[in-house]
């Protein structure tokens, strides 16, 4: 099986959007489920200290939808991969969304709160926005028709975080 752990790197030192625009090929699809596969899994980190240290109830049920939806969309970007041949490799400690999830471990329990859902509304904006850009470089039709419509998840996810914040 192929490693992904080169362009992982490329792309997480790069930035997401300069590295599906430094390389147009079939890589791309590895690449942006390698990207998909770590966002969920910290986005399942986060949500598994939300429910534990939220302070609100309307966030726990929020960390429950999150555990739910970044756990059977991980579980397709992991079949997708499987499909094609590839190897996911396991998210970098120095990933942006690993670091806030370092963050929120540190925020202080009045303060999690507001800290989680800051977290959550940049890493939905930012994931949406690589995903955006990623679309136009994907081969496999399978992967295209999974980024629509983990697309359409995250915006949901983004808009309950927005709708929650603006409630504290």
């Amino acid at each position: 099986m192929r490693t992904l752990f080169s362009v992982w790197l490329m792309s997480a030192s790069l930035g997401f959007a300069t590295a599906a625009a430094a390389i147009g090929s079939p890589a791309d699809d590895g690449k942006l489920l390698a990207l998909l596969h770590a966002a969920h899994q910290s986005a399942l980190a986060a949500a598994d200290l939300a429910l534990t240290h939220a302070n609100r109830e309307d966030i726990k049920r929020y960390a429950r939808q999150l555990r739910e939806g970044h756990g059977a969309a991980d579980q397709a970007v992991q079949s997708a991969a499987s499909r094609l041949g590839l190897t996911l490799p396991p998210p970098l400690s120095d990933d942006p969304t690993a670091e806030a999830v370092q963050e929120l471990q540190a925020a202080g329990p009045g303060a999690f709160d507001r800290a989680f859902l800051r977290v959550e509304v940049n890493g939905h904006a930012r994931i949406i926005s690589d995903l955006e850009t990623a679309r136009i470089t994907i081969q496999d039709p399978a992967v295209r028709k999974l980024a629509t419509v983990e697309l359409k998840a995250l915006q949901v996810l983004e808009t309950k975080a927005r709708a929650l914040d603006a409630k504290l």
